[in-house]
């Protein structure tokens, strides 16, 4: 099958009233109910190692082939059909999180769903996001309950939460960096894991409470101190280049590179320079080095690889800065504006 809109070429916004499909040529595409989307609140999407386009809703998943969309729910084997996070991991399997704290797989091979049994170990809180490490470990955020991180081999899971050291139990993103250092974006900062002593406790089959009691764990945290513009983070992004990329919800984007030694983050596009970025709910990295975000007031916005990578990105004037960063928003073909 022919894929129809290539990962890392562009960005897909997920809006209230419909969903938007950016491409390189500025194109946009409308999707709502009366095209087959099972309803219009889209929380999450992810594409398959076909081409589809997965979008989950509060009423279920509607599966985009390019023609047409496809209805999955409850019935079709769905753990709930409120589905507030979408992954796909390295094997091609869709991991679906849901609003009480349920798990679908659906496996990419047998072309089947499954369900894992986390609610309890979840607290039935919302699952926020699901990342795969590089040891193929899944980590499952919540809105409350902090980290389920579980071991799809071995069927084993350790839980980290505040009494573990995380900043804070509401997890809205989590990515890694080049060393293999987990980054946690919480309400309360970012919490920066080594995961040594988690993988050690999962191979060796230690699991729930029992893997917690020896759980030493290598903490860094960074929060408003540490350069960030605002204490809450809700995305996260390692770059090619070896940098994170932090959003906020009031106070734009920060970054920190990894190969200097200072520590802290730069903040950059704060409204200071013209440019505001509100509520940056998703980041992207195309093929280019650029970054795309997705913010609640400002559409679809594009920032160029040189201004990320510069030494000025945090002092050009908003003259200057248009060179470098272009938004889309309703006036340029986005349906909405607004994608809380």
């Amino acid at each position: 099958m022919k894929t129809f809109i290539r990962s890392g070429t562009g960005i897909i916004s997920i809006c209230i009233c419909a969903i938007v499909c950016f491409a390189q040529s500025s194109s946009f595409i409308h999707f709502g109910v009366e095209h087959g989307l099972v309803q219009s609140q889209v929380r999450a999407m992810v594409q398959d190692n076909d081409g589809q386009l997965w979008f989950g809703t509060i009423a279920g998943l509607s599966v985009y082939n390019g023609i047409e969309f496809k209805t999955i729910t409850k019935e079709d084997g769905l753990a709930e059909d409120w589905v507030t996070a979408l992954y796909k991991d390295n094997a091609g399997n869709i991991w679906c999180g849901h609003w009480g704290g349920g798990i679908t797989i659906y496996k990419y091979k047998e072309k089947q769903f499954s369900q894992l049994s986390l609610e309890e170990v979840l607290e039935y809180k919302s699952i926020s996001v699901i990342y795969q490490d590089k040891n193929g470990f899944m980590w499952i955020g919540t809105e409350g309950a902090g980290i389920c991180v579980y071991d799809p081999e071995k069927n084993t899971y350790i839980n980290l939460d505040e009494e573990q050291g995380l900043s804070s139990n509401k997890i809205f993103s989590i990515t890694n960096d080049s060393r293999g250092n987990i980054w946690c974006g919480t309400s309360n900062g970012i919490t920066q894991f080594d995961p040594f002593k988690i993988v050690d406790n999962l191979k060796n089959k230690k699991t729930g409470s029992e893997s917690q009691k020896d759980l030493l764990l290598k903490l860094k945290y960074f929060n408003v101190e540490a350069g960030l513009p605002h204490k809450v983070v809700i995305s996260l992004l390692h770059t090619g280049k070896n940098k994170i990329i932090a959003g906020t919800p009031e106070n734009g984007i920060a970054i920190f590179d990894e190969n200097t030694v200072d520590g802290v983050f730069k903040v950059i596009l704060n409204g200071e320079n013209g440019v505001a970025l509100k509520n940056v709910k998703h980041l992207y990295e195309d093929v280019n080095g650029d970054i795309w975000a997705s913010t609640s007031e400002s559409g679809v916005v594009n920032v160029s690889s040189l201004y990320i990578e510069s030494d000025f990105a945090d002092k050009l004037p908003g003259k200057e800065i248009e060179k470098y960063v272009k938004t889309f928003n309703t006036q340029k073909g986005l349906n909405f504006n607004n994608n809380n």
